[in-house]
Order: C-alpha cells, then sequence, then structure tokens
C-alpha cells in the first residue's frame, strides 16, 4: 500500500505537456531574454536632433501658397519631408561617412554581437542598420524635423549628430545652388543673345556711315536745305533787281544781261542741292532722303537692341534677387548634445516585451493544436 500511495504521488506531481510547452515557449525565451538584456546587451547612448527648414523670403504667402498650406502641401512641409528621405537614404550615409568614422563607431569589439555592425558588411547592410539606429520624424504642425541618432557612446551619438545636420545644410545648398543656376541660366542666355544684337546693330550702323561717307544724314539734310533757303531769298532778291534793270535800262543792258547769268547759277545751284536730299525716280540710294530712311531704320534698330538688351540685364537682377531669396537653410533650434545617462535598451520593458510576445504565439499556437 505505500509503494502504492508513493506512485500515486509522483504522477499527480508529473508536468503535463500543456505546462511543458509553456516552460519551453514562454519561460525559457523569457529567461534568454533576461540573461540577454540584463548582462549581454551594451547601452546605447541617444542624441537629439530638432530643426526647421527656412527660407530669405519672408514676405506674406500669396493664395495659392495659402490653399497649399491648408492641404498639408506648403512648400516647407515638403523640403521638410524632403530632408527626412534623405535622412534615410544611402546618399546621407554616404555622406556622413565622409565626415566622421561611421563604420568604425558600429564595429567596435566592446558592442555585444547581436547589436555590432559586421566590419566587413557592404554598404547595403551598412545603410539598413543606419535606418535602425537613426529615428527620422516630421511634425506637420511645426514643419520641424525630428532626428534621434542612437552610438554606443555618448560622444559618438554627438558626433553623428554633428555630422547629420551638416550633411543636410550640405544638400538644402546643392538644392538651392541648381535652382539659383536653373533661374540664372535662361535670362543669362537671352542677356547675351541681347547684347549680341545691339554689337551688331551698332556695327550696322557703322558700316553705313563709312559707306555714306556721311555721320548724320539729318544734319547734313538741314544743312543743305539751308543753303536750298538762303540762295531762294537771293534768287528772289535778284529777280526783283533785274526786273527793275530791264524797265530802267532795256533787255540787252550788260547789266541785265549779267544779272540773268547769275540768276541761272542760283537756279542750278538751288536745282543741284534738292536733288542731292530728294529728287523723284532715282534708286541708287545717294540721296539724302535715302541715307536718312536707312540711318533712321538702323537707329531705331539699335535703341530697341538696347532697350532690350537693358531689360534682358534687369531680368538677370531680378532672377538673381529671386534665387537669393528662395535659398533654404536650416535653423537647428536642438542640437546634438552628448547625453549623460544611456537610454537603450530599455531592460525591464525589453523583458516584459519578451514575455508576452511568448505568451502570446504559446497561446495562438496552444489554441491551433
Amino acid at each position: 500500500q505505500g509503494r502504492t500511495l508513493v506512485g500515486t504521488v509522483l504522477r499527480r506531481r508529473r508536468l503535463s505537456p500543456l505546462a511543458w510547452s509553456a516552460i519551453l515557449a514562454i519561460a525559457l525565451p523569457t529567461l534568454v531574454g533576461a540573461i540577454y538584456y540584463g548582462l549581454v546587451a551594451t547601452n546605447q547612448y541617444a542624441s537629439d536632433v530638432r530643426f526647421s527648414i527656412r527660407g530669405n523670403d519672408t514676405s506674406s504667402a500669396d493664395l495659392f501658397s495659402g490653399l497649399s498650406g491648408m492641404l498639408g502641401t506648403s512648400k516647407s512641409l515638403q523640403d521638410s519631408y524632403l530632408i527626412s528621405n534623405y535622412l534615410a537614404s544611402r546618399e546621407v550615409v554616404e555622406d556622413v561617412e565622409r565626415k566622421v568614422p561611421l563604420r568604425a563607431m558600429y564595429t567596435k569589439p566592446s558592442i555585444d554581437y547581436l547589436s555590432r555592425l559586421e566590419s566587413d558588411a557592404p554598404i547595403d547592410e551598412l545603410v539598413e542598420y543606419w535606418q535602425d539606429m537613426v529615428t527620422v520624424s516630421v511634425d506637420e504642425t511645426s514643419n520641424t524635423v525630428l532626428v534621434e541618432i542612437r552610438a554606443f557612446s555618448a560622444e559618438d551619438a554627438k558626433a553623428i549628430g554633428t555630422a547629420l545636420v551638416e550633411a543636410s545644410e550640405s544638400l538644402l545648398n546643392r538644392i538651392s545652388d541648381r535652382a539659383r543656376e536653373d533661374a540664372m541660366r535662361t535670362s543669362v542666355a537671352m542677356s547675351k543673345e541681347t547684347e549680341k544684337r545691339v554689337l551688331a546693330a551698332r556695327e550696322a550702323f557703322r558700316q553705313f556711315r563709312d559707306q555714306q561717307g556721311n555721320l548724320d544724314p539729318v544734319k547734313t539734310a538741314e544743312s543743305m536745305l539751308g543753303m536750298v533757303s538762303s540762295l531762294t531769298q537771293a534768287k528772289l532778291l535778284l529777280e526783283q533787281d533785274l526786273a527793275t534793270r530791264r524797265s530802267s535800262q532795256g533787255p540787252n543792258s550788260p547789266v541785265v544781261i549779267n544779272l540773268q547769268t547769275k540768276l541761272k547759277t542760283i537756279e542750278d545751284q538751288i536745282r543741284d542741292f534738292r536733288s542731292q536730299v530728294t529728287e523723284f525716280g532715282r534708286t541708287d540710294q545717294t540721296t539724302i532722303s535715302a541715307q536718312m530712311a536707312r540711318a533712321e531704320a538702323l537707329r531705331l534698330e539699335q535703341e530697341y537692341a538696347e532697350k532690350t538688351h537693358a531689360s534682358s540685364l534687369a531680368a538677370v537682377d531680378m532672377a538673381r534677387t529671386e534665387a537669393d531669396r528662395s535659398r533654404l537653410f536650416i535653423i537647428p533650434f536642438v542640437r546634438p548634445a552628448a547625453a549623460e545617462e544611456y537610454r537603450y535598451p530599455d531592460r525591464p520593458l525589453s523583458i516584459l516585451t519578451v514575455f508576452l510576445a511568448s505568451a502570446a504565439l504559446w497561446a495562438i499556437g496552444t489554441l491551433l493544436v
């Protein structure tokens, strides 16, 4: 009877398969998690960075920009998301690695195996590791970029944060410079074309003057017309004198004949001057009126080219001013700093997470079985 009683007790104390499964699925992972997070996991220090993106243009926004802001697509918010995408890309890893020994910081032998980056890891694994160690978010209310950088020493986290801010500023400078070059390229090209047009117009006017041997056809015409006017007045006086002499001395008087000769000379001179200024039926472009028309056309072409060139130069200045006004820059109001205490891992929370996850998986597996 005693042996039967002992066997009964032992059978009652034997664990059921369900209990063994709970031990294996819950207790054992929790114990391993407690050992890892309590004794093995390396402390991780965090450095926070907060910055906003602003431009030189502080004028009031127009209706379109205001509507875009209400719809959540304002220019500053777009720039914030652009920077956030950059901070999670391969390019930022390469830019930061040029400033600090990023790979060496994450491959120290003092870092535990599960948290350490392999020393011969390719760039793709380094980017994935970076995305785990750097958390980026955007506060749409204030258009602020929030960045948390984790490393295994406080100084490393601060150095990486400083390099990250510098890389972001360099990216914005490249974007602003590219926008400035694009805005300036068209206006500068137009100014060069208008400058060529001005030089061509001036050269055409100079060649015309050299060909005609007349620096100012307008003044030449005015001078000739003035001479014609003087000769006309002299002709009128001579005709009056001639009429008087004819009535008093007769038509065959030597004085009358001499006056007639002078009158004919004056009339020939008037006719010659008038033919030089303008004459109907001539097509050789040698008259002063033809020269005046050509000179006026060349002068108008030159004035138009000079005004167009002046407008293009003003457009260049305006494009340069607008490009400078639209330049973007980062305003970090929370700069990277060396932490005094580690932030990760949160050991009690990590162990509790392992326990809850194991319990949830065990419960689901038990229900399925």
